[in-house]
């Protein structure tokens, strides 16, 4: 027997409710789809976030970033737009970080701190290198690294292709180098202010 005109009967509301439930699983499908590819194109090209374009690299020889290898010629810019190269003819110290690493933030901080109490005046140049972007995580790089505080100048790395040069594995990693751009020794991890002191006088001893 049917129902009376105007009743649902339990079929009916049975269907209504797995037509609900197919909605919004194709609701949150396609949400999800779109923010895949989002992130995947932001992933690919930081740059759209970062606002900043990809560093140049000039020369160099040896296998990058291995002991006794010569560094190209690099130059970029920071996290303002404002250019960036790394000095050469002289003692440099690259500093590669990444602005999710908690060891990198340490590390600048402790720095900041020692050259604002007057007790950190490295006898070398320091460049920091910030690379391999995780776009919103830690976000903006700049503010998570506290840059402002950073009384050395940065290069955003920002398709990281200073980092696959170097071959980088982990963050923070120190590059110390002589005046002829030559890499004199590579440290992975964190160092103390004394320990970057010794091993830039060691450099700049040769």
């Amino acid at each position: 027997m049917s129902s009376p005109r105007g009743d649902v009967t339990e079929a009916e509301r049975t269907m209504r409710r797995r037509r609900i439930v197919v909605r919004i699983v194709l609701f949150v499908t396609i949400i999800g789809l779109g923010l895949a590819v989002v992130s995947g194109t932001l992933g690919m090209k930081p740059g759209l976030l970062t606002h900043t374009d990809d560093p140049i690299m000039v020369g160099g020889s040896g296998p990058g970033g291995e002991v006794n290898s010569v560094i190209p010629s690099i130059s970029g810019v920071n996290y303002a737009n404002q250019p960036v190269s790394v000095p050469t003819g002289r003692p440099v110290v690259l500093l590669v970080v990444a602005h999710w690493c908690e060891y990198c933030k340490a590390d600048l901080a402790l720095m900041s701190q020692g050259h604002a109490a007057g007790t950190f005046r490295p006898k070398a140049d320091i460049v920091i290198v910030s690379t391999r972007h995780l776009p919103f995580l830690s976000w903006p790089p700049s503010e998570a690294l506290s840059l402002d505080s950073v009384p050395f100048p940065v290069i955003v790395d920002t398709d990281s292709s200073i980092a696959t040069y170097l071959a980088l594995r982990v963050t923070p990693t120190w590059y110390f180098i002589d005046r002829t751009g030559t890499i004199r020794k590579v440290v992975a991890g964190t160092l103390s202010l004394a320990e970057i002191d010794d091993e830039i006088n060691a450099v700049t001893r040769e």
